[in-house]
């Protein structure tokens, strides 16, 4: 089974790099053929997703 389905996962910011605002890509955002940027993702799976309702599906469906 997949650990994201299983364990707890928050999103939260993204931590400072040397850009200023720094984002990743939504991958359920993507996997849509969206180019959506976010500012959070998640630090256990370590994807970057839109706070809601991406991350809320990525770590419930499989």
């Amino acid at each position: 089974m997949l650990t994201r389905l299983t364990e707890r996962h928050f999103p939260s910011i993204i931590p400072p790099t040397t850009k200023a605002k720094p984002t990743n890509r939504c991958v359920l955002c993507a996997e849509r053929k969206k180019r959506k940027e976010s500012r959070y993702w998640c630090p256990e799976s370590r994807t970057g997703l839109c706070p809601a309702p991406c991350s809320g599906i990525y770590h419930t469906k499989a």
